[in-house]
C-alpha cells in the first residue's frame, strides 16, 4: 500500500464573509510561509487581518517572515476548547475525504480543493464552528481565524458549577494527594537542563507537532515506574486520574500523551543515558528529604517517611556482639505444644 497526504491552509473570516485556502503537498515552515503570502494578497488595504493559530511548530517558527498587514496571535498552550480547527477538519474529512480511495497524488489535490470550495461557499457553516471559539468583540472587528492545523481535541467533563473541577481537586487535597508531596519534596525544574540535553529536541524550523513538556514527561515516567504500568495502561491512567493531570500540569480535555509517544520519549532518553541519571538524581532528592518511593498496587502507591532507628546504643552493641533478639530483650521464646503442627490454609 501506498499513502499520499498534502495538506490544507485555510483562513475564514469569523462572519463567513470571506475564506481563503491552499492545498499544499507537504507541511512545514516554506508551506506555511507561502499560504502567509498567499493571503497576505486577499487582505484589503485599510485592514489589519488577526490570524488565530495553535501552537504547531511551523506556526511559530523563527524563519517565517509574517507581513505588516498581518499578525499571528497564537492560542495558550492546553487550550483545545478555543480551536475550531478540530470541527472543520472534522467535517471535511467526514463529508469529502473520508473512507476513499483515490487513484493518483493528482485525484487527492482535487479532492481537497473540492472539499475547501464547498465548506467556503457556505457562509453559515463558516460562522457555526468559529464564533463559538471567539468573542463578540473579535467578530465586530472582522479577525481571521486561521484553519491550516489544529491539535488533537478532547471532552471535558460536565461539571455542576463553573468551580466543579477546582472544587474537586480541592477536595483531593484535603485527603492527603501524595503527588503533591512529591511536588513539593522534588525540585523537578532542576532536572530540565539534564533533559534539554539528552532529548536534543530541534527549534521547530522543520515543522511537526511541538513536543509536550519534558518535565511532565519526565514526571509521567516516574508514575510509570512507581506503579509498573505499560505504555497503552500509562496513556489510560494519565488521561483518567485527575491527581495524575494536576501532577504533569495537563489541562482535562487538552491533549496529553498516547503511548507511542511515551515510549518514544523513554527510549530517546535512555539511548543517551539520561534517564538513568535522572532517575538516580530523584531518588537521592527523596531521600534527601526523608521519603522513599514505594511501588505496588495503584492505591498503595505512595510516599511515606523513611523507617528510623528507635535502638538504644546498648541494644546497637548487643547486636554487633551477634546477640540473640531474646537476649537482647530479655524476652523468652514460646514453644509449641506437642502434637499439633501448622499447616498452610486449605491443606
Amino acid at each position: 500500500r501506498r499513502f499520499e497526504r498534502p495538506c490544507v491552509f485555510g483562513a475564514a473570516r469569523p462572519d463567513g464573509e470571506a475564506a481563503f485556502g491552499l492545498v499544499l503537498p507537504e507541511v512545514g515552515t516554506q508551506a506555511m510561509q507561502a499560504f502567509l503570502d498567499a493571503v497576505a494578497g486577499t487582505i484589503r488595504k485599510d485592514e489589519h487581518a488577526v490570524m488565530v493559530l495553535d501552537r504547531a511548530g511551523w506556526h511559530g517558527a523563527k524563519a517565517l517572515g509574517v507581513t505588516s498587514n498581518a499578525t499571528l496571535v497564537p492560542l495558550p498552550p492546553c487550550s483545545s476548547q478555543l480551536d475550531p480547527t478540530e470541527r472543520v477538519r472534522l467535517r471535511l474529512r467526514e463529508r469529502f475525504l473520508g473512507l476513499r480511495v483515490f487513484p493518483d497524488f493528482d485525484a487527492i489535490i482535487d479532492a481537497c480543493r473540492h472539499a475547501w470550495n464547498a465548506f467556503a461557499d457556505d457562509p453559515e457553516r463558516i460562522r457555526s464552528p468559529l464564533l463559538p471559539a471567539l468573542d463578540q468583540k473579535s467578530h465586530r472587528s472582522g479577525a481571521v481565524v486561521s484553519l491550516a492545523s489544529g491539535g488533537s481535541g478532547g471532552r471535558g467533563i460536565q461539571r455542576s458549577g463553573p468551580f466543579g473541577l477546582t472544587e474537586h481537586l480541592e477536595r483531593l487535597s484535603r485527603h492527603g494527594d501524595p503527588l503533591e508531596v512529591v511536588e513539593a519534596t522534588v525540585d523537578f525544574e532542576f532536572f530540565r537542563p539534564w533533559l534539554t540535553e539528552g532529548l536534543g529536541y530541534g527549534d521547530g524550523a522543520k515543522g511537526g507537532w511541538p513536543p509536550f513538556d519534558p518535565v511532565s514527561m519526565l514526571k509521567a515516567l516516574i508514575l510509570q515506574a512507581q506503579h509498573d504500568l505499560s505504555d497503552a495502561r500509562m496513556e489510560f491512567m494519565i488521561r483518567d486520574r485527575l491527581s495524575w493531570m494536576r501532577f504533569m500540569g495537563f489541562d482535562l480535555g487538552a491533549p496529553t500523551p498516547d503511548e507511542n509517544t511515551i515510549r518514544h520519549f523513554r527510549n530517546r532518553l535512555t539511548e543517551t543515558g539520561t534517564l538513568k541519571r535522572l532517575m538516580k538524581a530523584f531518588d537521592w532528592q527523596l531521600k534527601k528529604r526523608g521519603y522513599v518511593p514505594i511501588g505496588g498496587q495503584i492505591i498503595d502507591a505512595s510516599l511515606v517517611p523513611a523507617p528510623k532507628q528507635r535502638n538504644t546504643e546498648d541494644k546497637k552493641a548487643a547486636i554487633k556482639a551477634g546477640k540473640t533478639a531474646a537476649e537482647i530483650c530479655g524476652r523468652t521464646t514460646r514453644t509449641r505444644p506437642p502434637g499439633r503442627t501448622r499447616t498452610r490454609a486449605g491443606r
